[in-house]
């Protein structure tokens, strides 16, 4: 996987990810849809999830503070550096066990394949799958019983699927999907692979499911794009008008489930006479919106306009028809977000800059939305890499709206005046309204002295965790002083876990910050202070 990466990380952050990677700090790895998963272990757990697209990182996410801040962690990096070297690994291990196969005696072999075989029932099926290529009978058999299995393994007596095993039974369906009917597909048994993939859905229509975490809709999803690839690559046109004829009959249990159904219809197939009644659906809600007015409506009609506006592109109705009713809905700012996005595929940037600027006006009351067109127009300048008018804009959005980006603050810091530039990072810190991202700049623009008071403040370890490094060489004593004074916060709260904790970090003073003596004298004080607690002295045994 040659994946560009480094460039979305800041340097110190590449390096403590490294160091995590380096630990064998990232478990429980794994590759689905396109997507990395893994857990991470620092102070606590953090579970990264990793989205690729086309060959690049579309979309990280952790759940530790720094990137529910909105930027990319040393957790994240610790897990591409484990992806990047594990390739590495695994060709040199492909080569060695390719070598290892050729070097093999072929009778010998094929008599441990019968033998494993025999005794694992799964060996058997994968190989059966896979290289049991005449018989598409059997291999639907062995599939239909893989696809029941799944079921019986999660459902309960009562056929329902509580919320410990939803996320589980969710994996297993999507993997079938992605993996096992893949097999017809690489036959090209498109019509076989819908059957089956159709069966699963009347399944899972009917099945009870704890949908807690939105495990049907992942399923759901699957099966639709499942249904998109086999509809779009296939050639027989028999398969397909069997296809259309399912689709429409369908007998919905479920509006959800029949949700999907109509979506296929509309988007992929583009169905004339399932456009022309979702019109008219629409029509009625937007109508109904519009002459009894309250909340609710006002925040579902931008919603219903702008999906009849699509409706009415993909039933290619003339152009002044659309035009007309993206005129009469302009006020709504989901409309001149749809044309926007047209003109930015096309690359009219004029033309978009000219209908954002107009949205600054028309949203002046909206700070969220005035900051989304502000970004869109930075986005515009760094493409047309108009300088001037990009850090315009750019004050406008860190001074007079408020609002913070710390990769476009980089941006700004890279263009701006590097003699005037503090001036500018007064401003800012002085409109910064959420505390992470003041501790960010301070520690971008190395403000020490100011990080190190406004962590005093806090007294949270997470975020002293986070910006340790950057005052471990300046104000080393003040910092491990620091770290003291949290965990006898920390002290008093009583648990197991919570003395494991503070035991860690004890651990981690001693070894990466030398802070030997006063872990001692903190212990030897705990001692006395907490002796009556007997879990707490067995871990502090440990340091």
């Amino acid at each position: 996987m040659d994946l560009k990466w480094k460039y979305l990380f800041r340097d110190h952050i590449l390096s403590r990810g490294y160091d995590y990677y380096i630990d064998d700090s990232v478990n429980n790895l794994s590759f689905e849809n396109d997507e990395i998963r893994a857990s991470v272990i620092g102070n606590q757990e953090y579970e990264i999830e990793i989205a690729i697209k086309n060959g690049e990182i579309w979309h990280m996410d952790c759940d530790c503070p720094y990137s529910l801040s909105g930027y990319h962690c040393k957790h994240m990096a610790a897990v591409l550096y484990t992806v990047e070297n594990m390739d590495e690994e695994l060709a040199d291990n492909r080569f060695n066990l390719e070598h290892f196969i050729n070097s093999l005696d072929q009778k010998k072999l094929k008599q441990y394949i019968y033998d494993l075989a025999s005794k694992d029932n799964t060996f058997k099926n994968d190989l059966m799958l896979t290289f049991n290529i005449e018989n598409d009978s059997k291999t639907i058999q062995i599939l239909k019983k893989e696809l029941n299995k799944i079921f019986n393994k999660y459902q309960l007596f009562s056929g329902y699927i509580d919320w410990k095993d939803a996320w589980n039974f969710k994996n297993d369906i999507c993997c079938f999907i992605d993996e096992r009917l893949q097999i017809l597909i690489d036959r090209k048994k498109y019509k076989q692979a819908f059957d089956i993939s159709t069966d699963l859905y009347n399944e899972i229509a009917d099945v009870d499911v704890d949908d807690s975490n939105g495990e049907l809709h992942e399923i759901f999803e699957s099966c639709y794009n499942f249904w998109k690839y086999i509809y779009l690559e296939s050639n027989d046109s028999i398969a397909k008008k069997q296809m259309l004829e399912w689709f429409k009959k369908l007998e919905y249990t479920d509006s959800y489930a029949e949700q999907w159904i109509t979506n296929f219809l509309i988007e992929v197939v583009k169905d004339a006479d399932i456009l022309i009644q979702k019109i008219e659906q629409l029509d009625e809600v937007i109508n109904d919106a519009e002459n009894n007015k309250n909340d609710y409506n006002n925040y579902i009609l931008p919603e219903y306009v702008t999906e009849k506006i699509h409706c009415m592109e993909l039933l290619n109705k003339p152009i002044k028809e659309i035009q007309a009713m993206k005129v009469k809905y302009w006020n709504l700012p989901t409309v001149r977000e749809m044309e926007i996005n047209q003109l930015l595929v096309t690359k009219d940037y004029e033309d978009a800059i000219s209908i954002l600027e107009e949205s600054k006006k028309l949203d002046q009351n909206n700070k969220k939305l005035l900051i989304e067109h502000s970004e869109n127009l930075i986005s515009i300048y760094q493409s047309l890499k108009q300088f001037d008018t990009l850090e315009k804009e750019l004050y406008y959005f860190f001074i007079d709206l408020g609002a913070f980006n710390f990769e476009l603050y980089h941006e700004y810091k890279k263009i701006y005046d590097k003699n005037n530039w503090l001036t500018i990072v007064e401003k800012i810190l002085a409109n910064i309204t959420y505390y992470r991202d003041r501790l960010m700049i301070l520690a971008e623009e190395e403000m020490n002295l100011e990080l190190l008071r406004e962590l005093d403040k806090a007294k949270d370890l997470t975020l002293l965790d986070l910006y340790a490094t950057n005052l471990i060489s300046s104000f080393p004593k003040e910092l491990i002083n620091l770290y003291i004074t949290i965990l006898e916060i920390e002290a008093t709260i009583t648990s197991r876990e919570n003395y494991q904790r503070i035991a860690q970090y004890l651990r981690k003073l001693k070894n990466k910050f030398s802070a030997e003596k006063e872990v001692n004298e903190l212990l030897i004080k705990w001692r006395t202070q907490y002796k009556n607690r007997p879990a707490m002295m067995q871990e502090l045994k440990r340091v």
